[in-house]
């Protein structure tokens, strides 16, 4: 890779590129929060968006003041205007939230021209990394890498995997840093349930954009084994479903669960939320649920904010493997479980549930866990990223290291357990 000629500045100028409100989107939440995290953080630092629309029905509006620009995804001409707009103007670090599936062209590949003609420094974040990439996708991954001067991995094994990639160009910089969370403010969990109507009750809880990967339906059929158990056991689905899977497909999926959950009689232990909820309502919920049920069907699911949220509120978890869980989730705050097995989840739920003071301490573990995936967190390990790349220097002695290397001193839980049975 060339390296970009550049003026050194002590003063940040970031435009961040990447899905945005009001797309429902969780890269786009994950925008939001960097960004306003950065800003907080230092309000010297000029930041703005670029905002990548899925469908032209978007515009820049005073409702997102930091939005200077809406490009349509599928028009591949734009790509390259919007190089040239940004070469001309006085941003000096690009940072760009990725995922196969947010830019326009086969494999997302129209983006690749924009990555040609930029002349400013680039910060690529990988949102969606895992080593069952079929060959156009490893192809574009490798050259968004060869194009980027820092590329930034959600998770440490990625960023052993980006190393591998990128071995033939040893001038781009490979750095983990975690999933930000919200700095979640302490809730009473009896105050919150009361608040939502579900006092006394056994709260568990899924949430996020609705799809087939996310396996409810197994956590469905969990339930009648828990509910003879726990009779005041209420399983509440948080989330509408996601806009692409609607569109195409319409809401096949959540009827299928319905219609199943009305089978098994348990209408009374089951509570849908169909909407995008603020993050303060979110939370309320979050905040008075007891476990937190992830019982994904992808393996290669690489990084789920959802999970860290959860992981936030102090909530127990109950996963199937993904690069994610099996990095956040260990016998002091969760369980591990296998895909595609109700069995496994009622039998894990109520070992939980037949020992209160255990998973008790197992939320206070989580809580205590994830104090440093908070954004306040992780939004400096950017800014410090922003600054290293931007001034093209490499500080050994930091806690991030340059020159195809990665952070490897942050613990790795390799987790691929199952819970004991009771």
């Amino acid at each position: 890779m060339m390296l970009k000629s550049r003026e050194i500045s002590d003063k940040l100028d970031a435009t961040f590129i990447s899905t945005y409100h009001p797309t429902i989107c969780g890269i786009a939440t994950f925008t939001h929060n960097l960004f306003s995290s950065i800003t907080k953080i230092d309000s010297s630092i000029r930041t703005n968006i670029v905002a990548i629309n899925q469908e032209n029905k978007y515009r820049c509006d005073s409702k997102f003041p930091e939005v200077i620009l809406r490009i349509e995804r599928d028009k591949r001409q734009r790509y390259v205007d919007l190089a040239e707009t940004i070469n001309k103007s006085s941003t000096n670090i690009v940072c760009i939230q990725h995922e196969f599936g947010i830019f326009g062209g086969v494999g997302g590949s129209y983006f690749l021209d924009f990555l040609e003609q930029c002349e400013k420094p680039i910060v690529t974040v990988f949102h969606t990394l895992n080593r069952n990439l079929n060959q156009i996708h490893h192809d574009i991954l490798r050259k968004i890498t060869e194009k980027s001067d820092a590329v930034v991995a959600l998770l440490p094994i990625y960023s052993e995997y980006l190393t591998k990639i990128c071995k033939a160009n040893s001038n781009t910089r490979i750095e983990f840093i975690p999933h930000g969370i919200p700095e979640i403010p302490h809730v009473n969990k009896v105050a919150a349930k009361s608040s939502l109507g579900l006092s006394n009750k056994i709260v568990m809880t899924s949430f996020g954009l609705i799809n087939p990967n996310k396996g409810l339906e197994y956590a469905v059929e969990a339930l009648p084994n828990i509910v003879a158990r726990y009779p005041n056991t209420v399983y509440i689905i948080l989330g509408q479903t996601h806009p692409n899977v609607l569109s195409k497909y319409g809401d096949v999926y959540r009827k299928k669960l319905e219609r199943r959950i009305q089978e098994l009689g348990l209408e009374g232990n089951v509570r849908f939320v169909n909407s995008f909820l603020s993050e303060d309502y979110l939370s309320l919920y979050l905040s008075a649920s007891d476990i937190y049920l992830a019982p994904y069907l992808n393996p290669y699911q690489t990084s789920s904010g959802c999970l860290a949220y959860a992981l936030a509120h102090g909530m127990a978890a109950i996963s199937t493997p993904y690069p994610h869980s099996q990095y956040e989730i260990s016998d002091s705050n969760g369980i591990i479980i296998p895909s595609h097995n109700s069995l496994e989840i009622t039998n894990s739920v109520n070992w939980l549930l037949d020992r209160p003071a255990h998973l008790e301490k197992l939320q206070k573990n989580t809580i205590e866990r994830m104090i440093t995936r908070r954004w306040s967190y992780v939004a400096t390990q950017y800014i410090d990223l922003f600054k290293l790349v931007q001034n093209d220097m490499v500080l050994e002695d930091s806690f991030l290291i340059g020159g195809n290397r990665y952070s490897n001193n942050i613990e790795h839980n390799a987790v691929s357990h199952s819970f004991p049975k009771p």
